[in-house]
């Protein structure tokens, strides 16, 4: 007789959940850490007259008593869904507390931080305007959030947002440890900042589209000079300034050069010297490349249409000369005609 063979480990999911969510009456009372997402879907799914509360962790008072459940307080989350929090009450001080959301709603406002994120994330996918960003939040969140609101967060926060997504990028970088390829796109864009104008030069990694060099210059020091200096210290392999183990490195020029073959540019007429010069290979951008096979074309079509304005200008202008003339030479031979 074979012996029943049935699991006798326990499922720990139902436990995880109810340390985190448990139910009484028509109340479910959310940890302070549960996401919003969750107390959202929670409302949605369940009837009108259950109530969704977040409840404190942790009960008890700065001054050292023990907190009781005194009311429930509306906080309308995105100020639309009604979304409750307990309050307490300290038995020694008399304080009353309410549950913080730290992780999920920032101190004085209404709208969470997931919500606030999305309003950074918008500019990594296109650069758009602040009421532009605030009608992508009410179509897809039904949200009456206003620009000055999506301007205020932006100004706060994306100097802290940016430089995470940098170590972060960073952090993948290394990990991956991608290496040079070789092939690389050199570009220059011109753009201007409180009546000035700049020129941002970039060079990138063709294959890997990693940045290798970025640099804002003004325009008066934007010359052929400056864009040699700025490709040949580019390709120098500086990883041993950001390594700890060797506190006096060398100076960049002494440095060995990246793996480098071919730099892809516009038709501007000074790189081919520049990238001989630092004994690179120019290759043209494929836009480029069309360009400069059809500039011919359009030049003979230019010339071409200007000559024959032209004609049809002199054929309009000189007939009416070319009537007169034949008019004066029929009189003057009848006149000579008949003195004859």
């Amino acid at each position: 007789m074979k012996r029943n063979k049935t699991p006798t480990g326990k499922v720990y999911a139902e436990k995880i959940f109810n340390s985190f969510v448990w139910f009484k009456d028509e109340k479910i009372y959310l940890s302070q850490e549960v996401p919003s997402i969750i107390a959202l879907f929670l409302l949605f799914i369940m009837p009108r007259e259950v109530k969704i509360i977040y409840d404190m962790a942790d009960r008890t008072c700065p001054c050292g008593g023990k907190l009781h459940k005194h009311e429930i307080k509306l906080w309308k989350m995105n100020k639309i869904f009604p979304i409750y929090k307990q309050r307490y009450k300290c038995c020694e001080c008399g304080k009353t507390l309410t549950t913080p959301l730290n992780g999920i709603v920032e101190r004085h406002c209404n709208y969470t931080t997931y919500i606030m994120d999305l309003i950074l994330n918008i500019d990594s996918i296109e650069h758009t305007s602040y009421k532009n960003k605030a009608k992508l939040l009410q179509k897809q969140w039904k949200l009456k959030i206003h620009r000055s609101t999506v301007y205020l967060h932006k100004k706060n926060k994306y100097s802290q947002y940016s430089q995470a997504k940098w170590k972060g990028i960073l952090n993948l970088l290394n990990k991956t440890k991608l290496e040079c390829s070789g092939v690389y796109c050199y570009v220059e864009e011109f753009i201007g900042n409180k009546n000035q104008k700049y020129t941002r030069l970039s060079l990138m990694d063709a294959n890997t589209h990693v940045i290798i060099k970025e640099l804002k210059i003004p325009n008066e020091e934007f010359t052929s000079d400056f864009i040699k200096i700025f490709i040949k210290y580019s390709l120098k392999d500086l990883s041993v300034y950001s390594d700890p183990t060797t506190p006096n490195p060398r100076h960049p020029l002494l440095l060995p050069d990246l793996k480098k073959e071919v730099i892809v540019t516009d038709g501007d007429n000074a790189y081919p010297n520049i990238l001989k010069e630092l004994g690179v290979e120019q290759h043209l951008c494929v836009f480029h490349k069309i360009m400069n096979q059809r500039t011919f074309t359009w030049k003979q079509q230019r010339k071409i249409k200007r000559k024959q304005g032209t004609l049809e200008y002199l054929k309009t202008k000189n007939t009416e000369r070319i009537k007169q003339r034949k008019i004066k030479r029929k009189r003057t031979n009848r006149k000579a005609f008949k003195k004859g």
